[in-house]
């Protein structure tokens, strides 16, 4: 069963990896049932790339992978706080597959970029863990707005990894 936590630091980690990557994020929130009990979680980064179809040149490419890491995030932020966890990424997922296939006409082209992209993240959530933590503990008390994000992740400064 998946814990108010864990949803707090899956959005958390959307929000902080977002940011990182100079992607627009407007908030994140936890979003409650009637009985008060969180039943998921929602971050609203209102950046996307612009893409030629089938072809996308570098700077696109580039720009998506940004979007891709913050995409990923959620579901790294989650496996960090805990390797068994089988997080709620359909959403995230479906968003990334209609980005990739925008992008390449390739299937295997697509797979490899895809699969560099998840490789990227561990190292990225563990640089940021404290941050998506502290994100994360006040999501739990309510909407965090750009500007708490951005205090949390001057509060706890990036860790260099390797």
């Amino acid at each position: 069963m998946t814990t108010p936590y864990q949803i707090a630091i899956h959005e958390a980690g959307h929000a902080v990896i977002g940011i990182d990557e100079d992607q627009t994020i407007d908030w994140a929130e936890l979003i409650r049932d009637d009985g008060g009990v969180v039943v998921r979680g929602r971050t609203v980064a209102p950046t996307i790339p612009s893409i030629t179809r089938g072809n996308a040149t570098p700077h696109e490419i580039f720009e998506c992978a940004k979007l891709a890491r913050e995409l990923f995030a959620g579901m790294h932020a989650e496996w960090r706080l805990d390797p068994n966890a089988t997080p709620g990424v359909e959403d995230d997922m479906k968003q990334l597959d209609d980005l990739i296939e925008t992008m390449f006409d390739d299937p295997i082209r697509a797979a490899k970029w895809k699969r560099e992209i998840n490789d990227e993240m561990p190292p990225l959530i563990e640089a940021r863990w404290a941050a998506i933590q502290a994100v994360a503990d006040n999501l739990l008390r309510g909407r965090q707005y750009r500007i708490d994000i951005d205090r949390e992740m001057r509060a706890h400064p990036a860790v260099p990894q390797g």
